[in-house]
């Protein structure tokens, strides 16, 4: 069955790899006027639990907890440097203890945002990200001791708000190492808290690998002074993940994803091995991204030819003529793998298919392209135009 299903992604995808958009780096938003619409669902499993101090407490063996996601994203390009987002979360919880099997379903969370590309800098991309998020719920709280067993909450009620600069730094083409740092402001019962993630990241023209960690780091200024005496209680069933005191965690990540033009796949899991007043267990998912083509940064001349994407010009040329450099990269969207075609330009407008090629390699704000094939015996020279497909 499984090989039947791989077999079935590939035949989906296979017409789409000619153009392809790929999976967005963190220090960039998405292209100008392009809509991005991502649907995804996870599983968590509670394997254990993390104390207020950081120990380990094993459960009892007739406990069993776990919490269904199902999130989606929407994105939109309203300027070349500025996008926003918003979506919603559906939630599933199960708890059992005691053979008291509790069960909550709905709406768990609305949220909007936005994200600015700051700037280039060192080889690197910068932006930052803010980001409000509203529970559809709110709950009941009661006195220590008298909260009932018969009912579990979804989550967490109340305004989170947060803010935070995200980076990629490509060190060879294709890879990454991207990281963000967020501030967060949780509702009045939780410790403010910082939100971090650094991963390695390999974007292709097909396909995408990521490995990394993310997690919280708590602020340590609980409203109750981490005083589990004097919080106050809600309905959590089994679980440490709600109604947390100065909660902290930290798991390991790993996610593959196909691309298309227009279409992206991935699945993911991660692990959440350490903490304190949370849950011990493993994350699950899969998403699948629906991507508009949006504006490309196009000059007035390639708007004459509509089938490309972008182009630049040549800036260097191999002593064999079978390398070309050219004068735009990352920055500008150019991914490896990429088709294009070299022309010969004059002042009258002349244009003048010479070669075609491949994107070999690129850097923030150049590539190279490999020539493999002729069209014309006309010598490549610097300032030919490359336009990309």
């Amino acid at each position: 069955m499984g090989r039947i299903c791989l077999v079935f992604f590939i035949l989906f995808f296979q017409g789409h790899f000619n153009r392809v958009h790929s999976k967005t780096i963190l220090g960039k938003t998405v292209r100008e006027k392009e809509l991005r619409v991502d649907l995804s669902g996870s599983y968590f499993y509670k394997t254990a639990s993390f104390d207020i101090d950081g120990n380990v407490v094993n459960m009892e063996p007739d406990e069993e907890f776990s919490m269904i996601n199902s999130d989606l994203l929407i994105k939109y390009g309203f300027a070349p440097n500025f996008e926003m987002f918003g979506g919603g979360r559906f939630r599933i919880v199960n708890s059992t203890s005691d053979e008291i099997q509790l069960k909550n379903t709905n709406i768990e969370s609305y949220h909007v945002g936005g994200k600015f590309h700051l700037a280039n800098a060192l080889g690197m991309f910068f932006a930052f990200e803010g980001d409000v998020r509203n529970t559809a719920y709110t709950n009941n709280i009661y006195a220590t001791g008298s909260a009932p067993n018969n009912n579990i909450i979804l989550g967490d009620d109340g305004l989170w708000i947060k803010g935070g600069l995200l980076f990629s730094a490509p060190f060879v083409s294709g890879h990454f190492i991207e990281g963000s740092l967020h501030y967060q402001l949780p509702p009045d019962h939780l410790s403010d808290e910082l939100l971090y993630d650094v991963h390695y990241l390999f974007k292709g023209t097909m396909a995408s690998f990521m490995l990394g960690v993310d997690g919280i780091i708590s602020l340590n200024n609980d409203p109750f002074g981490g005083s589990v005496a004097a919080r106050p209680e809600m309905s959590t069933g089994v679980t440490n993940l709600f109604n947390s005191i100065n909660r902290s965690w930290m798991r390991p990540k790993v996610e593959l994803g196909l691309w298309g033009s227009s279409w992206g796949g991935r699945v993911f899991a991660s692990r959440i091995f350490s903490g304190s007043s949370t849950d011990e267990g493993w994350r699950v998912g899969a998403g699948l991204t629906w991507m508009g083509k949006g504006i490309e940064s196009t000059n007035s001349l390639d708007r004459e030819f509509k089938e490309y994407r972008d182009s630049a010009t040549i800036s260097k040329i191999s002593p064999r003529s079978n390398f070309v450099k050219i004068n735009k990269g990352i920055s500008s969207d150019i991914e490896r793998g990429m088709s294009v075609d070299i022309y010969q330009s004059d002042f009258f407008g002349g244009n003048i298919l010479i070669a075609s090629g491949v994107i070999f390699s690129v850097e923030s704000d150049s590539s190279v392209v490999k020539i493999n094939k002729i069209h014309r015996n006309i010598p490549i020279k610097k300032g030919f135009i490359v336009r990309v497909r």
